[in-house]
């Protein structure tokens, strides 16, 4: 059968989705000036639907590649002379210092691209031991603008994240990996608020995407503006909603409880492997369980997994999900749409975690994540297993996939700490 057990075990039978060739990422790199260069390679990347397109510099040239769907795919090489020529003039787009070599830097700009779309770029150069590397995350406007409704829920998770953002305050936690799509949720779930009846500032480390309608604002570590700095000055400024874009330190995490305990409705992203770790984060920041208890409202996880390619994918004969009723299991060829993965888009797998008066007791008495975890299953909670078991039912994905983004400990029968 082709549904995930928790833990989950090998499958002797796989029928295997064959891995992409290389000619279906890689890209003739002319030889053009850099700009002309960093032109095609930006438009190549946005054409893939890339998440980043990363300069390595190796000995005696430089590569480039780029993130399909959170894999790493080459797509070609550069001479090491042509790539510092393009690395400066991306420096030099993104108001970098092009004569700093020695210390990390930031800096971002916005691409159009031959068919008149418009790309934020957020930059970021490295020394390393062969010479400098630059990853630039490619932020796609329309790509990232997803409703509530498209991100990938389940419909009572849907409904449940729903009520909680119609309370009148409390803090809202998203948690999961870097690159798991948090900061997408956090923008749908502004979105969703933004109806024009509510006062909604944001503190994001960058800014990702401009909201409009949204008050943002942005730490400035050459002034010394902090993320605490900015979270203190915007309490005193009247929201109804504050968005945070990371919970990184004590001050931010004791700052945003005090918000929500004032009545304010505050969503925030913080690093926890489920939705109950989401809890032992914050006591690791020192907050007081009993100001934990009374904020905190309820707590999103999310995994990201890919999804088959719609124009290649079909039912394996003979192969079934476990259900009822029982579903054909799918795979995925590859194609020419798909690049040949196999793999066309990308979803969400979540946990909604809705703070009741018996999971508030736990918290308040510090209890471990899988005493919260378990009770809030009781209560009927969507665990990451029965999510992805829901996605390989549709046919959408396979539990190698699963298996290959959720770490086994998250998928149920998580080890108790």
């Amino acid at each position: 059968m082709g549904s995930l057990t928790a833990p989950p075990t090998s499958s002797p039978n796989r029928v295997r989705v064959a891995e992409p060739a290389a000619d279906g990422f890689t890209t003739n790199i002319a030889a053009g000036s850099p700009p002309e260069t960093v032109t095609h390679l930006l438009d190549h990347a946005v054409a893939l639907g890339a998440s980043d397109l990363f300069f390595s510099a190796e000995d005696g040239s430089y590569s480039a590649s780029l993130r399909h769907l959170g894999i790493i795919r080459k797509i070609g090489r550069l001479p090491a002379e042509l790539a510092r020529h393009c690395l400066a003039h991306i420096r030099a787009e993104a108001a970098m210092d092009i004569a700093e070599h020695r210390r990390p830097q930031d800096g971002r700009f916005t691409h159009q691209t031959g068919t008149g779309k418009f790309i934020d770029l957020r930059v970021c150069s490295m020394p390393t031991l062969n010479g400098e590397d630059l990853s630039i995350r490619v932020l796609d406007r329309e790509a990232g603008a997803l409703p509530v409704d498209r991100l990938g829920l389940l419909p009572d998770d849907r409904e449940k994240l729903g009520q909680l953002l119609h309370r009148p305050g409390g803090l809202l936690l998203v948690t999961g990996p870097t690159g798991s799509g948090k900061t997408t949720t956090l923008y749908a779930c502004l979105r969703h608020l933004n109806d024009g009846s509510r006062r909604i500032h944001a503190i994001e480390d960058p800014i990702e995407c401009a909201l409009a309608g949204v008050h943002q604002s942005q730490p400035n570590a050459k002034l010394g503006l902090t993320f605490p700095e900015l979270l203190r000055g915007i309490v005193r400024q009247g929201p109804d909603v504050i968005m945070i874009g990371e919970i990184r330190d004590a001050e931010t995490a004791h700052t945003a409880v005090s918000a929500a305990n004032s009545g304010h409705l505050v969503l925030a992203t913080l690093h926890a492997p489920v939705a109950a770790g989401g809890v032992a984060s914050m006591l690791a920041f020192g907050v007081a369980p009993h100001f934990l208890a009374t904020s905190l409202i309820g707590i999103v996880s999310q995994r990201l997994v890919r999804t088959f390619c719609p124009e290649c994918r079909f039912p394996i004969e003979g192969d079934w999900v476990n259900g009822d009723p029982l579903t054909p299991r799918y795979a995925a060829l590859g194609c020419p749409v798909c690049h040949h993965s196999g793999f066309g888009a990308r979803t969400a797998l979540f946990e909604v975690l809705t703070v009741t008066r018996p999971i508030r007791s736990l918290v308040q008495a510090r209890e471990p994540s899988h005493v919260i975890e378990d009770q809030a299953r009781r209560e009927g909670m969507t665990d990451f297993l029965k999510a992805a078991n829901a996605l390989i039912a549709s046919g959408r994905t396979d539990p190698d996939e699963v298996k290959r983004c959720v770490p086994p400990d998250c998928l149920g029968s998580a080890e108790h700490t």
